[in-house]
């Protein structure tokens, strides 16, 4: 009651003051007012006073705390804002510092805790474990950082006697102990801290909407495993979390922040537990905005959500190493992953290291498309698979349409994109050392055939349907360019009904295939380097002619038509009919013939593709960047 009250006495002060905004500082108090020059302490605090329109300034300094917002906005026009002050530096940690370290007698220090230090959450009892996950099952979600860097848990004390920047942790007694190897550092005199909170940034009610989340650094959560179906050992189960997110929601914006250091998701825009008639109006949630963020070195991944994040846009953001390394893992890794949504729009984002043992159990993507999902399109980004991630993307048991164009992915010879799918057209995009995988998925279907999905009504998430089977067929390519590799040499109108490809390049020794219509077929080689820096990622192509004059067809409905079972074509999501008339840089393309790949002024010798990807600048004080297991970074 008392607290309650105090509550009132604060809200009513910032509304009889007329503030516009709200202040915290690590020089306030939460018994202050909120205004500028007498802030709050917490954020959480701001959080629960600040009413719709208004907006809470973050100053300089590390937060230590769980920001849960029980209230967001009324409108995109009277929306709540979480910003950090200008030209200041704010980091909200899901960890503590700990200087409590006590030396032992073979060189390592420990620190203990009672259960009690970790308020109900105790990430080193808890493991990381959940559905579809095949190895390393062993981890706790807890995490030791030293200056900035992070550690390697390890299983036994002797592997951390042995083996330097490591910790082992063990529980009895009501007591937690961590053990760490610091090699010659002091960690009394440096900065070591531990995680303790499960998520930073997540509301719990499932109707925060119209919020925003504006330049903040987002480090040390500590989730459990996610998936579509979660693990029973997950004290959210069936409720998709991250280290920032929503429980639904409607209309969130997070851009220009850091999310780094999630022990498994970074961003989450998942389901809840609600039965299956509160995910039909998709008008009450979804809409999201996640833009302009720099995301890295999460466990499992950059972006995901299933449901939740329909309608909403992934644009303009930097997603690298991630499950960086390598401690866990199995068919869930990836820089940006989608589940049963519809209208989802991933545009210019630059993506790479996404990490996985690759094996049939255990696989890794840049962006992961899987099951259901309607509507999705994919344009102007920049995707790169190395030798620890299986493909650059993957589109799973959708029936479509999914639209992949003007986008610049770079794979390894010995990988294939995986469309395993129907409704997907590919088109204006540039494929470097690109093999492809059409195929027929044959499982969760008691050995009837294909697997099964259901589809939308266009743009909603109603079902039509509880489930027809995802065959390979209206997959459609045009206008493409297939630099090395095989290319989609064994795809075409003979794999499936409504296949088609035409009017595409090949080169560099990939070929077409006998039923390529209209193909362009370059026997000489052509030579790339790939860049990326602390500002863009550059790819440089050198060619040895044009094909700028080819009679090339407009991407558009009435070339795509009518994708079966799904009954749309490609559109936006308010049902606009969408025609690929701009390029990778948003140049307006030829109305009659446009170029080939995904530059409008392609042409004979050096091209260059860059895209804008710049980097958090990191703490000063960081320890090493390292070497996990067999994650290279």
């Amino acid at each position: 009651m008392i607290r309650l009250l105090i509550l009132l006495i604060l809200l009513l002060n910032c509304m009889q003051a007329g503030y516009a905004q709200i202040h915290v500082s690590k020089t306030g108090n939460d018994s202050n007012s909120g205004s500028k020059e007498s802030p709050l302490l917490t954020i959480q605090r701001a959080a629960e006073i600040v009413q719709p329109g208004q907006s809470i300034i973050v100053h300089e300094g590390t937060y230590r705390e769980y920001v849960n917002p029980p209230i967001g906005g009324n409108s995109d026009e009277e929306r709540v804002t979480f910003k950090s002050a200008e030209g200041e530096t704010v980091f909200i940690k899901g960890s503590q510092e700990v200087n409590r370290w006590v030396p032992t007698r073979d060189k390592l220090w420990k620190a203990e805790f009672d259960t009690s230090y970790f308020n109900g959450y105790n990430p080193y009892i808890l493991h990381v474990n959940g559905d579809y996950q095949n190895y390393g099952q062993w981890h706790t979600r807890g995490d030791v950082y030293l200056n900035n860097s992070p550690l390697g848990e390890r299983k036994t004390l002797r592997e951390v006697q042995e083996t330097t920047y490591t910790w082992y942790t063990k529980t009895e007694n009501g007591k937690t102990t961590i053990y760490a190897n610091f090699v010659d550092y002091n960690p009394n005199t440096e900065l070591v801290e531990i995680n303790v909170r499960e998520l930073i940034f997540f509301a719990t009610d499932t109707d925060v909407n119209y919020l925003t989340i504006d330049g903040f650094r987002f480090l040390h959560a500590a989730p459990n495993w996610q998936a579509p179906n979660t693990g029973d050992n997950d004290p959210n189960r069936l409720i998709q979390v991250g280290a920032v997110g929503s429980n639904m929601g409607k209309g969130w914006i997070v851009e220009n922040s850091e999310i780094a250091y999630s022990k498994t998701a970074g961003i989450m825009f998942g389901e809840n537990d609600g039965p299956e008639s509160s995910f039909e109006d998709v008008t009450q949630f979804g809409d999201h905005v996640i833009r302009n963020n720099y995301i890295h070195k999460n466990g499992q991944y950059g972006i995901a959500g299933q449901k939740g994040i329909s309608r909403s846009e992934i644009s303009g953001n930097r997603i690298e190493a991630i499950n960086y390394r390598n401690e866990f893992g199995g068919y869930e890794p990836a820089g940006i992953k989608i589940w049963n949504s519809s209208d989802v729009l991933i545009e210019h984002n630059a993506i790479q290291r996404v990490v996985a043992n690759q094996s049939n159990n255990s696989q890794a993507y840049c962006i992961w498309i899987d099951y259901a999902n309607q509507g999705t399109r994919i344009t102007r980004n920049f995707l790169y698979a190395d030798r620890q991630t299986t493909t650059a993307l993957f589109l799973e048991a959708n029936v479509g349409p999914t639209l992949v164009d003007n986008n610049v992915i770079i794979d390894k010879k010995e990988g294939a994109i995986m469309v395993y799918s129907g409704g997907s057209i590919f088109a204006h995009n540039l494929f470097v050392n690109s093999n492809f995988d059409f195929r027929i998925q044959e499982f969760d279907n008691e050995g009837s055939g294909a697997r099964r999905a259901y589809t939308l009504k266009p743009h909603s998430t109603i079902r039509t349907n509880m489930g027809i089977p995802v065959e390979i067929e209206y997959n459609q390519m045009y206008n493409n360019i297939f630099l090395g590799a095989k290319g989609p040499y064994e795809f075409g109108p003979q794999t499936g009904t409504g296949n088609k490809i035409s009017h595409n390049l090949y080169a560099g020794g990939a070929t077409p295939g006998d039923s390529h219509e209209f193909a362009i077929y370059r026997e000489r080689t052509f030579s790339h380097s790939l860049k990326f820096n602390s500002e863009a990622a550059t790819l440089t192509i050198t060619l040895d002619s044009t094909y700028s004059d080819f009679e090339t067809p407009t991407i558009n409905q009435e070339l795509v038509g009518v994708i079966p079972n799904a009954e749309q074509s490609i559109a936006d999501e308010e049902g606009n009919p969408i025609t690929v008339d701009w390029d990778f840089y948003k140049n307006q393309r030829k109305s009659r013939f446009p170029t080939l790949g995904p530059l409008t002024d392609l042409k004979p010798g050096v091209n260059v593709l860059s895209i804008s990807a710049p980097l958090v600048p990191t703490p000063s004080k960081l320890l090493y960047q390292g070497t996990f297991l067999n994650a290279q970074f």
